[in-house]
């Protein structure tokens, strides 16, 4: 009994006409849109989706290069600080200062590393001359091994 009274209540509803939802929506179309095809709104909206797609994208993309900047901005600010040592009066230690002042200069620094690389590259030689197996040595497991057990040849 229940069902044959919703069939009747729902038998007993007049359909909705479209066209009278369409005359009621059609005042509240923005004019963009008025007198344009249903296939040219959906394009638009295609369109607009595109467009803030990409713009979503792009802000991702500045947003990490933002966090990167900061990130290197700190990092650089706190080397400054670690870096940076109290400034020596030239009045008060002439020999300090001065020497402070060469020690930090960038040619002065270039000749220190270019020093060490050439110290290196000497020792390598002799090594190669002396031992020129050392390659082969260094890569045998018995050899390892015998480091390993002497503490002395660990510590150096």
């Amino acid at each position: 009994m229940l069902v044959d009274t919703e069939i009747d209540t729902l038998s007993e509803k007049e359909p909705v006409k479209l066209e009278e939802t369409v005359e009621q929506s059609s005042n509240e179309i923005p004019e963009k849109y008025q007198g344009k095809s249903l296939d040219d709104i959906i394009k638009m909206h295609q369109e607009a989706e595109k467009l803030i797609g990409k713009q979503a994208q792009e802000v991702g993309e500045v947003r990490k290069l933002a966090d990167e900047l900061i990130k290197q901005n700190i990092n650089k600010n706190q080397e400054n600080i670690q870096q940076q040592e109290p400034e020596v009066d030239f009045f008060e230690d002439p020999k300090r200062a001065i020497q402070n002042t060469v020690d930090r200069h960038p040619d002065v620094l270039a000749a220190k590393q270019a020093t060490q690389e050439f110290k290196k590259m000497q020792i390598q030689q002799k090594l190669s001359k002396d031992h020129p197996d050392y390659v082969d040595i260094v890569n045998n497991s018995d050899f390892a091994n015998w480091v390993k057990e002497s503490p002395v040849r660990l510590g150096l």
